[in-house]
């Protein structure tokens, strides 16, 4: 969650914060879906999160990332949420963007997970999101059940 330019992990018992810095275009304290949000106001805006091993994952451990997004009416292709150093590589890493992606559907969620050994799990929405209105996405690794899922507005769209 962004509140201002930090994260709020760092008020819960035993947990530590990762605060983000902040690149490009960004309004923090825009209107969100549950009170304020951060607005990406360019393809090269960002907040970024330094490294930790927090957020380092074994190949055992299952993980969902989730976000609200309402896209701009002139947004364009790129990555919400992206542990990757370059989502068009076969490197190690996850990212969950929007695009066209050649299906023809703009602002199209995709789910990319990539070992960076194998070809990558690509998952995609098969829906343009909404100008008008936030949308739910979650991400999902379920290493127990060896299954890559991506929810819009929880109901699942692909797997």
């Amino acid at each position: 969650m962004c509140i201002r330019d930090r994260d709020i992990t760092g008020r819960y018992p035993g947990q530590t914060g990762h605060p983000g810095t902040i690149s490009g275009a960004v309004s923090l304290g825009v209107p969100g879906r549950f009170g304020t949000a951060c607005a990406l106001q360019s393809a090269s805006a960002a907040i970024n999160i330094a490294p930790h091993n927090d957020f380092d994952l074994n190949a055992s451990q299952s993980f969902s990332i989730e976000c609200f997004v309402q896209p701009a009416r002139n947004a364009v292709d790129g990555h919400i949420l992206s542990k990757h150093p370059d989502p068009a590589s076969n490197q190690a890493g996850w990212a969950l963007s929007v695009g066209e992606f050649g299906r023809g559907l703009p602002l199209n969620p995709r789910w990319l997970i990539s070992d960076g050994a194998n070809p990558p799990i690509v998952l995609f929405a098969d829906r343009s999101l909404s100008f008008e209105r936030f949308t739910h996405l979650a991400a999902v690794i379920d290493r127990q059940h060896g299954l890559a899922r991506l929810y819009v507005d929880g109901q699942l769209v692909s797997q």
